[in-house]
């Protein structure tokens, strides 16, 4: 009987959580799926109350063979009641990635059994066959950098091991760095086996194709003179 007790004190609980879940759903400040989750709770609980009182009165029916026989069905048609919308209360509440990849938010499994409100952050996933590293190059550089050239970058990780890939982004605007002007350049570069993982640090190389001695002396010179008679 302490049982079905609490059994009816989850029911009541359960009714208030739906009710109030269906109010916030109706002003349009809690979700259609919530409001649904707490109606299947709520049902899981009616149930649940039901195969508590079908318990109870079968202890209670003492020998009668028939009262027991209806019982017990009684018994496992509220069983497979709470089965199935138990199953699919588990179907409602299961969130699938829209990329594959890998999860980057920390101590993840932690968070497991928190409440996330609707359009709320659950996790950070990282698609990492391809990624992004950002190159900072000096600003009296930047002019033969152009989205396309081909990038070689080197990770501390892996020292001997070159990573390919692109310019694919170079910033509008100059930023400071260790008291220096540089210009940020991404690259996006190929990572099929995942060694490249967020945060990492390195070098990176910039191909901007052959020139020629005159060339590279001219065009320092150049630069000199504009830096030198800059007003």
């Amino acid at each position: 009987r302490a049982v079905l007790d609490a059994r009816r004190t989850a029911v009541a609980f359960a009714q208030k959580e739906a009710a109030r879940r269906a109010g916030m759903a109706k002003e349009g400040v809690g979700s259609r799926q919530a409001q649904e989750q707490a109606q299947l709770d709520l049902q899981i609980k009616q149930n649940a109350t039901m195969e508590a009182t079908a318990r109870l009165r079968l202890v209670e029916a003492g020998t009668r063979p028939e009262e027991i026989a209806a019982l017990e069905a009684q018994l496992k048609r509220a069983q497979a009641e709470l089965e199935f919308i138990d199953q699919k209360l588990r179907d409602m509440v299961v969130i699938r990635a829209p990329i594959d990849g890998v999860v980057l938010t920390p101590k993840f499994r932690e968070r497991l059994n928190e409440s996330v409100e609707a359009g709320g952050l659950i996790c950070e996933i990282a698609n990492t066959t391809t990624v992004r590293a950002e190159i900072f190059v000096a600003e009296r550089e930047t002019d033969t950098v152009m989205v396309g050239m081909p990038v070689v970058v080197k990770v501390e990780s892996y020292p001997l091991h070159p990573f390919t890939g692109k310019v694919g982004f170079i910033a509008p605007a100059v930023e400071s760095r260790d008291k220096t002007n540089v210009v940020r350049v991404v690259a996006t570069l190929d990572n099929p086996d995942g060694m490249l993982r967020q945060d990492m640090s390195g070098y990176g190389e910039v191909d901007c194709g052959r020139r020629s001695v005159l060339d590279l002396v001219t065009r320092r010179f150049l630069r000199w003179i504009r830096v030198r008679f800059l007003i």
